[in-house]
Parts: structure tokens; C-alpha cells; sequence
């Protein structure tokens, strides 16, 4: 992870492909080291759960079909008589007429369209008998007729040009009277570029219309083929995103030829997103199934790189407008988290866990918090009954257990243990507030469209099982019996159980996943800490767990350290200067709440040493030297150990301030960070 800086500046307000961007106050460079080595999700700024992933570049050019053209016709508009062939057909006064009764008296121009391209064609008529039909091709391998006319109005018509000939025609059809027919304007454009439509005997199976892809497709239609313009590489993962609009029988997706082992779903307006590796080299491609018409739209192919050793920058505390986040309203920070294991071997697939009585679990059920049509609905059974699902486990300890989950036609989800009948929570999902619990601390916290984290801690020994119950009201008593009728239920996503503290959600498949402990430390050279300054965090702890842990500038060691400690009592802060393993200075302090963001800084300078909290100087100490040395600033102790983990906005180094600036940086002086900035002279770049 690279962060471009002087006085070592870190923020998360900017985050792009795993680079953090920073500001600049002099010059100077300094990485941080990040070590992770396991994947982990973080909240994006689009308000749902991902992968921390880099994903490259889009590779399908056109992939919401509404790339059009230029215009292709020449004197469309008939200002003139010219640029038409014309048979029965007269020009003037700005249209075109019939000058013929009956069908098939023939307007034409050459060289408008291409033998095997899809072509727009709009055509304003007047029409008081017969009709006019719209062709596209001739010569060899004939004409296309894409349309036909029959009545007054502005008509849009979309086809493939089958003939070399790559003519416009329009023609006069059955009924056809002197005059009964005339033509005020003409257009023809290009669309579905950068698609390949293949064909057998002129026929198409695929087309382009009004910005989607549809295959009328059926048995007789061997080329049901519509080729993209991403060229995939053997081996490569990619991740595939698109609409269908509709299908009645599922798709094939082929790299190069070689057929991926899952088709694509059935069924009207999904969103769906695939991850795959190519199984050969080449275009990826789209074969239609035999039965019905088919929709597709909005396609992407990104490639996918499984760099597990990214920074996560997480977001919270979005804006909501009709449930859902709005873009960018969250606030951004940088998440450092300790080991953590989700012991539930199925996090998302609920038909791997026990059925109790009559209860029924429908997979892909809705959109969940990652954004995919992946979540489940629980839904009550007609029989009298706990209307539940358990899944066994076996651990003593601490415990956190969580579960996402939104309201269907019930509004309240129960976690309990199942072992001896005491430990559970309701959860009331239309309120977003915590019901009636015992035996265990409950918390929920709001994820947008209606989706709710809900949280249990407790401690158990000899752990067997945990369960999810639908319950009828938030003062539901744990595992009450009722009956459903058999179709409602609420929606669920994303179990987990941990031991310790909750985390940020860790999925699982089919066995227990462990996130490995994050680090991030070693910023820094020698010319960028000064014998006086500023080491400046804004941060919040997950919660009052008692460790030890810290943020440092240090020269590789604990014995020469400047730097900001929280210790093992609730909501105690340290600032402690160490010069050759001996203090200089400790300034301790209890806030009110470490787990809100706090706004700290300790300032250094021999004989001037002082603790900053929220724009407030609350300790002061003038007496003592300051370490020599400092070469790094890390999120441990200086030496290794203490590792810091939280949420950071910003972390920094500056040269020593003023009483006013250090309450500008700690306080509200600055109403942004780029404000910050300005006000300081510092020049952002970016990494």
C-alpha cells in the first residue's frame, strides 16, 4: 500500500484500486506496509457489502446497447430531389408520394446500411389507404423487410440489412392508392456496435431494440450466438454483471468455445452477477436457450485479482432516500481488525441448516446487502409450531452472533442460542430498534433497503446450536409455537458467529473462514519526523475490550516513541513520549466514549508536551526531552506489538502547531479535510 506524503498524512476520503491518497505538507515519500493474507469485505460507498478485491477495467464496449450511430440516409427530410431512386414515387413540396397504385413501387438508396449489422430506422408517414413497407439489404442474400406502415404517425423500426445490395427501401404495399401514401422524413443509424450477431441462412436469432438484446429464438434457429467485444484469457477470473429482462430458458456463456458450467437463471428482471474463471481464451458469448423470447441488458465483464493484502476503507452513517443509500453520503475510514473466524460453515445458503417442524426456506428470495439476488426468506409453516432454523455448533467462550436480516409480511427475527433456553433477542425490523432479550447483549445497526444487522453477545459453555426464529412481535417470548400459512416469512443474509468481539461479516461456503489479523506500520524516513510536531489521529475503537494497543512514530522500537495509547481500563487514552526507554511524558485521560470517533493529538517538543481531545488541551507536561531517531509511524507501539485495531478518518504527523491550530485540527475548525489542507498550505497528491 502505497502513501505518498511528508509528514505522513493518511485519509480515506479518496480510495481507488487498494491506493490510499494522502497530502503532502513537504517533500518526501513514505510507504506503509499493509499485511492482511485472507480476504475480507468491507461496506463501499454505494452502501453495499464487497469483497475487497481490485477489479479492472470494463471489457465489454456497448454493454447497455444504446450506442447509436450517424446518420446514414442523405436527404431524409426530401429538401430535394436528389439521392432517391424512385419508382412510382415522386419528391416535392419536402415528402415523398406515391405517384402509383398498388404494391410494390419501389424508393430506394444504396450503400446505407452493411450486410449483417443492426440498423435503427425511424419514418414519419401519412398514410389514408394501403401501406409502406420498410426493407433493408437486397441483391444478394435478399432484402429484410423490418416494418411495414399502415396508418398515419412516426413509426421506429430495428433490423438487420441481409442483402450486399446495403439498400433502403421502402415500398408501397396492397392497397395502395394514387397519393394515398407519403413520407415526410427518413432516418437510418447504426446500432449494437461492438456486438456480433451470428447468423445461418440470413436468419438472426439475436437483435438489438430499444437498448436491450432479444433472441425470439426457438428450435428451428440454429444461431442463437451474440458475441461480445470483451476477449477473456484462459485461467483469468472475471466478474459478469447484466440484466434479464426475461427468459424462459436458460442461457449457455461461452469463452472462446469452452462452455461455462453454470447457466444463466430464468426468470423477469434480474440483476445477477457471476464470478468465473475462464475455461478457455477468447470472446465471451451469449447462446439463447430454445423456448420464448429473451432479454438481456447492461452487461459487464470486469477481470477480477484476488489481492488479499488491500487496505479495507469502509463507510458508514449513509443518507437514505426511499430505504436505500445514497452514493457517496457515507463516511469514509480506514478498518484495521484482529483475527476473526466465522464458525458457521454456511453464511448465505440456509438450506444447509436444520428445518424445524414446518418452517421453509426459499433461496434467492431478494436482493441482500451485497447487492445480489442471494438472500433467503424463512417463512412460516401451517402447522403450530417454533417456525425456525438451527445449525449446530460446538464451542465454549464468548460469542458474537449476527444475522442480516429485513422485514417480509412479519416485521420481527429471533436469535437465540439453542442449548438451555435463556440467551436470545428480538429484533423489530420495521422500527430498526432491539425487542425484548435475555441473557445477552443485543445491538442492531441499519445497512439501507430495509435491511437490519442483528447482533447477540453472550458467553456459553459447551455451545451446540444456534437458531432463527420468525416471531410474531417484539415482546415474543423465546420460541413461542404459532402457525403461519405456508408463503410469508422475513428475509435473511449472512450469519455469523465469532468468538470475541463482532466483526465485520466474513462469508462462508461450506466451511469456517477465518480473516487472518491486519497490519499496517513502517511509514516513514528519517527527514520526516522533526524533533518537535504533531501525531494527530481521528478514531474509534470497536468497543471497550480492555488490550492494549496503540498508535506510534517510534524508531523501530518502544524505547524512542512518541505516540497516542489506549490501555486495558474503559475509555482510557494515553500520550507517551519515551526518550531511551525512559518517560518523558504520560498524559492519561478517560473520554466519554472511545467507540465514537475522537478526535486526538499529542504535541511534542522538549520541555512542551501536551494532550489534545475534540479542540480541548486537557493535559499538559513541560519537562522532559524528546526521543531521538523517529523514523516510522505504524499502528502498533513502535515495535511490533500493541497492534492498533479500529476505525481511522485520518492519521498524522505535522510540524509543531499553535494552541489555535491545534484547535482547528482537533476541534471544528475544519469543515473538510481538503478545507485542512487549503488552510495549511499542504498539497494533495495522490498515490
Amino acid at each position: 500500500m502505497l502513501l505518498q506524503k511528508a509528514k505522513v498524512i493518511t485519509t480515506p476520503t479518496a480510495y481507488s484500486d487498494g491506493i490510499l491518497h494522502s497530502v503532502k505538507p513537504i517533500e518526501g515519500d513514505a510507504d506503509f506496509t499493509f499485511t492482511r493474507n485472507s480476504s475480507a469485505t468491507r461496506v463501499g460507498e454505494d452502501g453495499y457489502i464487497q469483497d475487497v478485491q481490485i477489479i479492472g477495467g470494463e471489457l465489454v464496449q456497448n454493454g447497455d446497447f444504446e450506442q447509436i450511430g450517424s446518420e446514414l440516409v442523405t436527404n431524409g427530410s426530401f429538401d430535394t430531389d436528389s439521392d432517391w431512386v424512385k419508382s412510382g414515387w415522386v419528391i416535392e413540396n419536402g415528402q415523398a408520394s406515391n405517384s402509383l397504385s398498388g404494391a410494390g413501387h419501389n424508393l430506394y438508396q444504396n450503400n446505407v446500411t452493411s450486410v449483417g449489422k443492426i440498423f435503427k430506422v425511424v419514418i414519419k408517414t401519412t398514410i389514408s389507404a394501403g401501406s409502406v413497407k420498410v426493407m433493408l439489404g437486397g441483391g444478394t442474400g435478399g432484402y429484410n423487410v423490418i416494418g411495414e406502415a399502415t396508418t398515419s404517425g412516426t413509426f421506429t423500426y430495428y433490423g438487420i440489412s441481409n442483402g450486399v445490395d446495403n439498400r433502403l427501401l421502402l415500398q408501397t404495399g396492397v392497397g395502395t392508392t394514387i397519393g394515398s401514401v407519403s413520407i415526410d422524413n427518413v432516418s437510418v443509424k447504426e446500432v449494437g456496435q461492438n456486438w456480433t450477431f451470428s447468423n445461418s441462412g440470413g436468419t438472426f436469432g439475436w437483435q438489438i431494440y430499444d437498448g436491450r438484446a432479444i433472441c425470439d429464438s426457438n428450435a428451428s434457429v440454429p444461431n442463437r450466438n451474440l458475441v461480445s467485444s470483451a476477449s477473456l484469457t484462459s485461467g483469468k477470473k472475471y466478474r459478469l454483471k447484466l440484466d434479464i429482462l426475461q427468459s424462459n430458458d436458460k442461457m449457455t456463456i461461452y469463452v472462446g468455445g469452452g462452455a461455462l458450467t453454470e447457466l444463466l437463471p430464468t426468470g423477469t428482471n434480474l440483476n445477477y452477477t457471476l464470478d468465473f474463471i475462464a475455461p478457455a481464451s477468447g470472446f465471451l458469448t451469449f447462446y439463447a436457450g430454445t423456448s420464448d423470447l429473451q432479454e438481456i441488458d447492461n452487461i459487464s465483464v470486469k477481470e477480477v485479482t484476488d489481492d488479499t493484502n488491500l487496505p479495507r476503507i469502509n463507510y458508514e452513517g449513509f443518507s437514505y432516500e426511499n430505504g436505500l443509500p445514497i452514493y457517496g453520503s457515507g463516511k469514509g475510514h480506514f478498518l484495521l481488525e484482529g483475527q476473526s473466524t466465522n464458525l458457521l460453515n454456511y453464511s448465505e445458503d440456509f438450506s444447509e441448516w436444520t428445518i424445524q417442524t414446518n418452517s421453509i426456506v426459499t433461496l434467492n428470495a431478494t436482493i441482500s446487502p451485497d447487492g445480489n439476488e442471494n438472500a433467503a426468506k424463512l417463512i412460516a409453516g401451517t402447522s403450530s409450531a417454533r417456525q425456525s432454523i438451527v445449525y449446530s455448533s460446538a464451542y465454549d467462550g464468548d460469542f458474537s452472533y449476527s444475522l442480516f436480516a429485513k422485514k417480509g409480511e412479519y416485521d420481527v427475527v429471533q436469535l437465540t442460542d439453542a442449548k438451555d433456553g435463556s440467551r436470545y433477542a428480538n429484533f423489530d425490523l420495521n422500527n430498526g430498534v432491539v425487542g425484548s432479550y435475555d441473557v445477552c447483549t443485543p445491538s442492531i445497526e441499519d445497512y439501507g433497503n430495509g435491511w437490519y444487522r442483528c447482533v447477540i453477545a453472550f458467553s456459553q459453555v459447551g455451545l451446540n446450536s444456534v437458531r432463527i426464529s420468525i416471531a410474531e412481535s417484539p415482546t415474543q417470548a423465546r420460541l413461542v409455537n404459532f402457525a403461519g400459512n405456508g408463503s410469508d416469512g422475513i428475509y435473511i443474509w449472512g450469519a455469523m458467529l465469532e468468538q470475541g468481539n463482532i466483526s465485520s461479516y466474513i462469508p462462508t461456503n461450506g466451511s469456517a473462514v477465518t480473516r487472518a489479523a491486519e497490519t499496517c506500520n513502517n511509514a516513514g524516513n528519517a527527514d520526516l519526523f522533526d524533533s518537535e510536531g504533531v501525531l494527530y489521529v481521528d478514531l474509534k475503537r470497536f468497543n471497550n475490550d480492555l488490550t492494549n494497543t496503540a498508535i506510534a512514530i517510534s524508531d523501530g522500537s518502544a524505547s524512542n516513541v512518541v505516540s497516542l495509547k489506549f490501555r486495558n481500563t474503559s475509555n482510557l487514552i494515553f500520550g507517551l513520549i519515551s526518550n531511551g526507554g525512559v518517560s518523558q511524558a504520560v498524559l492519561s485521560y478517560t473520554v466519554s466514549d472511545i467507540t465514537n470517533f475522537t478526535k486526538l493529538a499529542v504535541r511534542y517538543k522538549d520541555n512542551d508536551f501536551s494532550l489534545w481531545v475534540d479542540g480541548v488541551q486537557v493535559l499538559t507536561d513541560t519537562s522532559g526531552t524528546v526521543p531521538t531517531g523517529l523514523s516510522e509511524l505504524a499502528f502498533d507501539a513502535g515495535d511490533g506489538n500493541e497492534d492498533f485495531y479500529g476505525k481511522t478518518k485520518m492519521v498524522g504527523v505535522f510540524p509543531y502547531l499553535s494552541n489555535d491550530e491545534m484547535e482547528c485540527l482537533t476541534g471544528e475548525g475544519y469543515g473538510s479535510f481538503q478545507a485542512m489542507a487549503l488552510a495549511n498550505n499542504y498539497t494533495i497528491i495522490q498515490g
